[in-house]
């Protein structure tokens, strides 16, 4: 299933609390929240399936039919946000579409302001950097927290790497601290690892090279009680190993690093796209049931190989 996303992004240091109220209030049924990383702003998101959403569902009889139901999300966001821009003429905005089908992703947009674009991308799996370097020149990351499926329900965030470490070792390393602890579910394959605790966080980590896993993941609370959990964790998990881990708290801001890479390391590892092939090229060989445990064995809810599959299908 595609996974397809339209999104504008602003930097704002000073008004964001008026600016997002103003975005909320100019455009109605889209997802919009305040952002502190990597710089500060505010994020407004509508994806595609809303054009299928029925149109008596919509509060306040705005649409008559679905013919407007489809047209006002197809047109509305990127005709409106030139007129919107107008309000804030100091401001950029960044317009980026984003296209994900079985982990392969491409983007593409322009740059907005005071009504006019002034800077535009094709489709490409790393346009997106461009676009959101060019509202904010430090800007490095191909990992962007507004393009992950659930940010905007997500109470806190996760986003790491691991570097020069393969993907059996940190499965094995997880596996022999907490392979038998009813508390945590561990799900393997060759590619593709889910680690998680249905209290505290999830951490789903990706094999991009030999030399390269990418983790992200998400803080299921951000109370200083979990947050220090999940640190002292990953510190102990990954003791020995070459990382950096960021955990993030998209309420408030607040920021814990851990890190055993220096900052140039780091930069060259975060720039790398890692999502040119789909995953679904990639087997999918997970372990049997009696190397690795789940606690959804009754079949009341879904099995973790179930939720790993529709996350990375986008089901």
């Amino acid at each position: 299933m595609s996974y397809k996303t339209y999104s504008f992004i602003v930097k704002e240091e000073n008004n964001v609390s008026d600016l997002k109220k103003e975005i909320i209030d100019n455009f109605k049924f889209h997802n919009v929240r305040e952002i502190y990383t990597p710089f500060k702003g505010v994020v407004c998101q509508t994806h595609e399936s809303y054009k299928s959403l029925p149109f008596e569902k919509f509060s306040g009889n705005i649409f008559k039919n679905q013919d407007e139901v489809k047209e006002y999300f197809e047109n509305y966001t990127e005709n409106h946000l030139i007129q919107f821009s107008k309000k804030y003429p100091d401001n950029k905005f960044a317009f980026i579409e984003v296209d994900c089908l079985g982990g392969k992703c491409f983007s593409e947009g322009y740059i907005i302001k005071d009504g006019e674009r002034i800077f535009a991308k094709e489709p490409h799996h790393s346009s997106h950097m461009l676009l959101l370097n060019n509202i904010e020149p430090d800007y490095k990351s191909w990992f962007f927290y507004p393009f992950t499926r659930t940010f905007f329900k997500d109470k806190g965030g996760i986003n790491g790497e691991i570097i020069d470490f393969s993907m059996a070792g940190v499965w094995m390393a997880i596996n022999s601290e907490f392979g038998n602890d009813n508390n945590y579910e561990i799900s393997f394959s060759e590619n593709e690892m889910q680690f998680l605790n249905e209290s505290k966080f999830e951490l789903y980590f990706m094999k991009i090279t030999d030399e390269r896993i990418k983790v992200m993941g998400t803080l299921y609370s951000i109370e200083k009680e979990n947050i220090d959990f999940v640190k002292n964790l990953i510190e102990e998990a990954f003791s020995g190993m070459k990382y950096f881990f960021s955990l993030d708290n998209f309420e408030t801001g607040e920021n814990i690093t851990i890190k055993t890479i220096n900052e140039n390391t780091l930069n060259e590892v975060i720039a790398k796209s890692y999502r040119m092939t789909a995953f679904n090229v990639r087997p999918f060989n997970f372990v049997s049931p009696s190397q690795t445990k789940s606690k959804s064995d009754s079949g009341e809810k879904k099995s973790t190989f179930s939720r790993l599959i529709n996350k990375l299908l986008g089901k």
